[in-house]
């Protein structure tokens, strides 16, 4: 991704004079903020190429430039205590700083046509971000026991964006979540989503946690979803399986056996990358809706999307730190009311950030996902985590939720 250094328009050495060296926007080299290394010819255009991708995709938070008196800039790269990363080129002159969005690419254009012209040949020359949607706790992730009423309307309301936007969903279902209604009704449930146009996956009878029970039992949870969705919607292929809480295997060799046991039976893991605590935002507002308090169900609408742009953000600059780009992402939600009345901003979101919605199916046949997940442990972790831990890179913590909304989720109802 990034300036093609076969065209010699698009290289950065035909952009940018050669740097003498790296150094932070006050001009010291201490690196208390950021790395302040030499850098060679190769690491040089490197740097430059991904700083293209970055300007492309936003995930700048601030862009810094100004022209050395001889042309000859220099360039640093820092984070922030909040962990935000700022590019900024550094002169005699001084160093202009500015929030990197369409108005700032504009005044770009004045101060530095050479950046300009990186920019350019990132968006000329990079794969759009990707996204796929998948929705976790199928028929109703807060609905318990089911209101078919309430089950149905929130079920249309997610259905809605996903069905005018032609977005491609994967839906996974717990076999026995709306138990209580009838076999009609929990078949028309997902009959709804079906003619969505969303595809259906196994997320196991109950919702059970493979840290907590036995390899034998979970594999029947597995097999009783299974035979219920193939009773339900007829002989439609029923490819993906998610794990609940993503546990995989605490232990190598029950990892081992669980993924053997879902290749015979014609299973795919299905991974997740935008892993988060939609759930957390999702009790909260659970609440507020039972306490009939608009006011509160309104702050955390407000809250909900910043914070999952906030993950949108780590996971792109994880994905080019671990695997050297970014890769198609697999974001993760519960069918929840939060999300039934939120999905069309969420939406609007990603699009917002560069993302076109693509099928799981088409976000894994990405050569990232080849990528061995040899991660064994009692965590649920985003498989970009995975690979991190793979390549020695340690885990990196995610943006938090409020800590607000976290008091609000484990409080009980009243």
């Amino acid at each position: 991704m990034g300036a093609n250094d076969s065209d010699s328009e698009c290289t950065a050495e035909a952009l940018f004079p050669p740097f003498q060296e790296i150094r932070r926007s006050n001009g010291s080299r201490s690196d208390d903020t950021g790395r302040i290394v030499g850098l060679s010819p190769a690491i040089r255009a490197s740097l430059l190429a991904r700083i293209a991708v970055l300007i492309q995709h936003r995930s700048l938070d601030y862009f810094g430039f100004a022209h050395h008196s001889q042309n000859k800039p220099w360039l640093a790269v820092t984070w922030n205590n909040q962990g935000c990363r700022h590019s900024c080129v550094q002169t005699r002159r001084g160093v202009f700083t500015m929030k990197l969005s369409d108005v700032a690419l504009k005044v770009l254009k004045v101060f530095s046509p050479s950046v300009l012209m990186l920019a350019n040949c990132a968006l000329a020359q990079t794969t759009p971000r990707q996204v796929a949607i998948t929705i976790d706790d199928l028929p109703s992730a807060d609905l318990r026991p089911c209101n078919e009423h309430e089950t149905v309307a929130n079920t249309k309301k997610l259905l809605e964006p996903i069905r005018a936007g032609k977005v491609p969903v994967v839906g996974f279902v717990i076999g026995e979540r709306c138990g209580n209604l009838g076999p009609e009704e929990r078949r028309d449930l997902l009959k709804m989503w079906m003619d969505g146009g969303a595809e259906l996956g196994n997320h196991t009878w109950s919702h059970p946690d493979l840290n907590r029970v036995p390899l034998e039992e979970y594999e029947k949870e597995i097999l009783a979803t299974d035979e219920y969705l193939h009773h339900t919607i007829g002989p439609l292929k029923v490819r993906y399986f998610r794990p609940p809480y993503l546990h995989d295997g605490a232990t190598a060799e029950t990892k081992r056996l669980l993924q053997s046991f879902l290749t015979r039976h014609g299973y795919q893991e299905a991974p997740v990358t935008l892993d988060n605590n939609d759930w957390v935002f999702a009790a909260a507002y659970r609440r507020a809706i039972k306490e009939n308090d608009a006011a509160l169900a309104e702050r955390i609408e407000d809250a909900y999307i910043p914070y999952m742009e906030s993950i949108a953000a780590f996971f792109e600059r994880r994905s080019v730190e671990v695997l050297g780009r970014e890769c198609p992402q697999v974001l993760l939600i519960h069918a929840s009311r939060l999300n039934a009345k939120m999905l069309p901003t969420l939406l609007q979101m990603f699009r917002e950030r560069g993302y076109t919605f693509v099928s799981l199916e088409q976000a894994m046949n990405d050569k990232c996902y080849r990528t061995p997940d040899t991660y064994v442990g009692r965590k649920g972790l985003s498989w970009i985590h995975r690979w991190g831990l793979a390549r020695g890179k340690p885990i990196e913590p995610e943006p938090e939720e409020p800590v607000w909304v976290d008091k609000l989720s484990s409080q009980p109802l009243k």
